[in-house]
């Protein structure tokens, strides 16, 4: 397979990331951009110097843009996300993959119409330290997983480019807009089993930031019988992820922590404890691991879908990243535990 030419929708913050991903990538090509308004796509043409499009669909008439990311605000994921898929291009949609899940089915209804490969940005799996995370549950390390527990701290978000993240109509709901990672990481995790309820609890440090849902907390029961917390805290401060699960035969724990979710010196460790030699040893990640690091993986992992059509984020498990955010907003709603 040669080089695969790619077009980008958006010219912000995350966009850019994937722009310097593409850069880093052998077999990958940026050969246009889509920006919204004529000043980011002047800035954007001048400092990237490909073709710049003011409007996505001329964009995707070209030729020469065999492949897609949408790195757009969440609310423009679907119609860009179908658009793209419709005009014959491989496409990869950032999460979360739409803001409900019947936009999702139209989205994977038009992956399977144009043959071509639908794959969703959920970067964490490609994490050099979560991929680990999975592979030792996955060879038996800790026996059979009972509990798992998710933990995000981090700093407030940032507004996002015209404030989008702060306006629900745009972010569709805030689970969609970080939680979503983590309904992901937990179902790749435990991916012998499927998730049955969910209950959902949060709160906020002022009126005003109620909707944000600023400490968010949810428990996942499975139908094996084990059952994961995942927390996602937005008022504090650096940026620090935490992964344990006790299992039938020991105890597993990981964290990345970093000042920003891109920094370039994190500190990550994984510890494994088993029971019966009652000894933790530490598990070496010997590549560097993070948002800094990690996105010329998934670029290359896009690539590879599209040469073999096995994607390694699939439209399915993006829908189920929503329909997991879905029942949590209903339970939170509802005070109840929502069945999945």
């Amino acid at each position: 397979m040669g080089e695969i030419g790619i077009g980008i929708i958006g010219a912000g913050r995350w966009a850019r990331q994937h722009i310097a991903a593409i850069q880093k990538t052998p077999g990958a090509k940026l050969v246009a951009l889509a920006a919204r308004s004529p000043e980011t796509a002047a800035q954007a043409g001048a400092e990237f110097g490909v073709p710049i499009f003011t409007d996505y669909q001329e964009m995707l008439a070209r030729p020469e843009v065999e492949a897609v990311i949408v790195a757009a605000p969440n609310y423009l994921h679907y119609p860009l996300g179908k658009a793209a898929l419709e005009a014959g291009k491989h496409t990869l949609v950032e999460k979360p993959m739409a803001l409900h899940t019947h936009e999702c089915d139209d989205v994977i209804a038009a992956a399977q119409t144009s043959g071509k490969v639908l794959y969703i940005g959920h970067e964490f799996r490609g994490f050099a330290i979560w991929g680990k995370v999975k592979e030792l549950l996955a060879q038996g390390a800790i026996g059979t997983p009972k509990f798992g527990d998710i933990q995000l701290w981090r700093y407030p978000y940032r507004s996002g480019a015209g404030g989008w993240k702060q306006d629900p109509a745009k972010v569709g709901n805030w689970l969609l807009e970080e939680p979503v990672h983590y309904f992901d990481l937990v179902s790749w995790f435990l991916s012998h089993t499927e998730p049955r309820s969910i209950y959902a609890r949060a709160s906020s440090r002022t009126p005003d930031k109620e909707q944000i849902f600023e400490n968010f907390s949810a428990l996942v029961d499975f139908k094996d019988g084990s059952y994961v917390n995942i927390t996602r805290i937005i008022t504090a401060y650096d940026f620090e992820i935490s992964i344990r699960f006790t299992g039938t035969e020991g105890v597993l724990k990981a964290s990345w922590k970093g000042e920003v979710d891109i920094s370039l010196n994190p500190q990550v460790s994984i510890t494994l404890y088993q029971y019966e030699d009652k000894v933790e040893r530490e598990i070496e990640v010997t590549k560097q691991t993070g948002h800094a690091f990690e996105l010329p993986n998934q670029t290359a992992a896009f690539l590879k879908a599209i040469e073999t059509g096995q994607p390694f984020v699939s439209g399915q498990d993006g829908r189920k990243a929503v329909m997991l955010c879905e029942a949590a907003l209903e339970s939170l709603k509802t005070n109840k535990v929502v069945s999945c």
